[in-house]
């Protein structure tokens, strides 16, 4: 039987205090794996070396938007969430954001075994509902940013250099006073051009965007 490598990351000192009684953590430990633990993002070295990373995010509350370092690591690593609030997440864009599962506090046994024994096996793991709403979602998307490329360049040159960099930094999880601070902006500034964003691009919100960015970024802004 196969072995598998994964790394634990804990959010935050509640999270580290109860490891020992979480029960995800517990279950987590039947299984054929070797497991190292941190207990802060900033810990993480090599995570290439790892099958998969879980993060403990028991009390994190990012709503619609998703911390950079998470975003990164899920574009070239298995990442996988547990011991979330149904409240706490917007389950769509994490599966959208590249996310290979999230576990809820609240989730029996018998289905937190199930969905790591398919992680395991490379798959994803995320409630059917998720899964429907994601595809409603790129389903929407895909008149306006999935099937025309001229309309696409033309919508990327549409946005000034300032919308180009606010989009960038929406996209690495930033919040919108956190935009302002780091551009020495009003909120209502950073608001401004993100109703300019949303007209050019024809998204009608975060969500829509970030789907916007994912046909974008490979092809122009990484090169």
């Amino acid at each position: 039987m196969d072995t598998y490598s994964l790394q634990v990351v804990h959010l935050n000192h509640a999270a580290q205090q109860a490891q020992n009684s979480d029960v995800f953590l517990r279950l987590l430990q039947t299984c054929p794996v070797t497991i190292h633990q941190v207990f802060d993002p900033a810990m993480i070295q090599n995570p290439g070396q790892f099958d998969l990373l879980f993060f403990n995010i028991q009390q994190a509350y990012w709503g619609e938007m998703l911390p950079g370092y998470l975003l990164d690591l899920a574009t070239s690593h298995r990442v996988a969430l547990f011991n979330a609030d149904r409240n706490g997440i917007c389950e769509t864009l994490t599966l959208l954001a590249g996310i290979d599962g999230v576990f809820y506090r609240e989730d029996p046994p018998d289905l937190i075994l199930k969905g790591i024994g398919l992680l395991l096996d490379k798959q994803r793991w995320f409630r059917r509902e998720a899964m429907d709403r994601a595809l409603q979602t790129l389903l929407k998307c895909a008149p306006q940013v999935g099937l025309n490329r001229q309309t696409l360049d033309e919508e990327f040159d549409a946005l000034t250099k300032r919308e180009m960099t606010i989009v960038r930094m929406l996209s690495s999880g930033a919040q919108n006073k956190e935009i302002a601070n780091q551009l020495h902006i009003s909120t209502n500034t950073v608001k401004t051009h993100l109703y300019s964003v949303f007209r050019k691009t024809h998204c009608r919100n975060r969500l829509e965007l970030l789907s916007w960015v994912q046909q974008h970024l490979p092809m122009q802004i990484l090169m």
